[in-house]
């Protein structure tokens, strides 16, 4: 739907009076009634609408009849909100708006009196936007639910400013957040002090980088091309099936100047790293970084650029140390991708391809270590492993520039060769990383297959790329 604000539409009436006229809501239909009998309807747009319609009356306050008497003829408003309408007598018009309500931001349950469960984490932080309006529906009897300037249990040091049934265990509350609202606040439980947490709250995300692409959502299903190739089972399956929300992602794995960027801000806000980062040059992807080097550091990037951080580890902002309990609290900020996120980008539209491009690969595609007599779809001309001879200069890591070869379909580079890079998904204690690395062979750089590494590890041919979720919650 277009803006309201800059959108009108007009039922045009016999005798052309115009008017304003005022929306009623009433169960799931915005209604907007006429003033005169005859004249133009003029109304905004509204939000959530799926359809509009005209219904006619003798009396200003109804009956209400549809167009279906052949006396009276309505044409096209009811699908799109233009057309005319003819009467041969007079009557009193109004338009019906069909409306979806949105669902709840937040849905709040117990766990006990130990804990809320929001959205099916126990105490999460919530991430809000000043000048947003979220509704949180409480399903938690005997268990007030509190905004408050402090966590303390009770009724004082409420937070009523924008909120609406504040202390609701049923029901709903509605918090429109004040522009000058406090950067925290906390909720908690009238009864029980363990049932709290922190609500964060910052400015709206600033406009999507034109260094990230738009992923579509969708689903991608196919079979992997099994030539010369072992399975390799979970690695490399027979068959896939990827289905993603649409999300941004950097067309380039993360640079070493841009970690630098990002570093420098994090190391004098609170945050710690166990590696400072390495790279072959500032246009090449940084390297020897962490798992949780690279989920601090995207917090870091969030915050540094007002976003909501997205990771938290034991109900606080994760900065600091090496936490495997860390937890996605908020979809406003940089996070690293799911590894199905991951390779429903790579495949950039195609499926059942053994790369992003194709099924073979050579160093025209991507910085691997080439070897033609290893794999039937490496066509390269070397019959032994060979690095990618414009970038096997200089000492190791034999890393290329970003943006060296040409970008898949939905616009990213990089996603073969290069650097390995991490996924979000756990495996036990490990997580995936996907995509190629210099110092490895073709079958390496297939698009389907995985890699898993313990989160401590950091090596010369591993970086990483970050996301950005859509929708009203994440990226604008």
């Amino acid at each position: 739907m277009r803006n309201p604000k800059n959108c009108i539409w007009r039922v045009m009436i016999a005798t052309v009076v115009t008017f304003t006229a005022l929306p009623v809501w009433a169960n799931s239909e915005l209604v907007i009634e006429s003033l005169d009998s005859a004249g133009e309807l003029v109304f905004g747009e509204i939000t959530n609408a799926t359809s509009y319609r005209v219904e006619w009356a003798s009396a200003p306050g109804g009956p209400w009849h549809s167009f279906s008497n052949a006396a009276q003829t309505l044409d096209e408003i009811a699908a799109t909100g233009t057309g005319s309408v003819t009467s041969s007598v007079p009557m009193f018009y109004r338009v019906v708006a069909d409306v979806i309500s949105p669902p709840p931001d937040f849905v709040i349950s117990s766990s006990g009196s130990s804990a809320y469960l929001i959205n099916g984490e126990s105490n999460p932080v919530l991430n809000l936007v000043r000048g947003q309006t979220y509704t949180i529906s409480i399903d938690a009897s005997g268990h007030p639910f509190w905004i408050k300037t402090t966590a303390t249990t009770g009724t004082g040091d409420q937070f009523n400013n924008g909120v609406t049934n504040n202390g609701a265990s049923v029901g709903d509350i509605v918090f429109t957040v004040p522009l000058d609202a406090p950067d925290t606040l906390y909720y908690i439980c009238q009864f029980h002090g363990a049932m709290q947490g922190t609500i964060l709250i910052s400015d709206a995300s600033p406009p999507v980088p034109d260094s990230m692409v738009l992923i579509p959502s969708g689903t991608n299903e196919g079979t992997n091309p099994l030539a010369d190739e072992e399975q390799h089972y979970n690695s490399y399956p027979a068959t896939y099936s990827l289905t993603v929300d649409s999300f941004y992602m950097d067309k380039y794995p993360v640079t070493k100047a841009l970690w630098d960027e990002v570093y420098t801000w994090a190391i004098t806000n609170g945050y710690s790293f166990d590696n400072v980062g390495s790279g072959k040059g500032t246009n090449h992807p940084v390297h020897t970084v962490n798992w949780y080097d690279v989920v601090k550091w995207c917090n870091a990037r969030s915050e540094m650029e007002g976003r909501p951080p997205v990771y938290t580890a034991d109900g606080v902002v994760y900065k600091t140390g090496q936490n495997d309990n860390v937890v996605q609290t908020s979809s406003a900020g940089y996070r690293l991708p799911t590894s199905d996120e991951w390779e429903y980008a790579a495949r950039g539209g195609l499926s059942s391809r053994r790369f992003p491009w194709g099924d073979e690969i050579n160093h025209d595609y991507a910085n691997y270590y080439a070897n033609a007599s290893a794999f039937s779809y490496d066509t390269s001309p070397y019959t032994s492993y060979t690095y990618h001879p414009t970038y096997y200069t200089g000492g190791t890591p034999y890393t290329s520039p970003v943006g060296s070869f040409a970008a898949n379909g939905y616009g990213l580079y990089d996603m073969a060769g290069n650097v390995l890079e991490w996924s979000f998904t756990p495996s036990g204690l490990s997580r995936s990383l996907r995509g190629g690395r210099w110092p490895f062979g073709a079958s390496s750089s297939r698009v389907g297959f995985s890699h898993v590494l313990e989160s401590d590890r950091a090596r010369s041919d591993i970086g990483f790329r970050a996301v950005l979720s859509t929708g009203p919650a994440g990226a604008p």
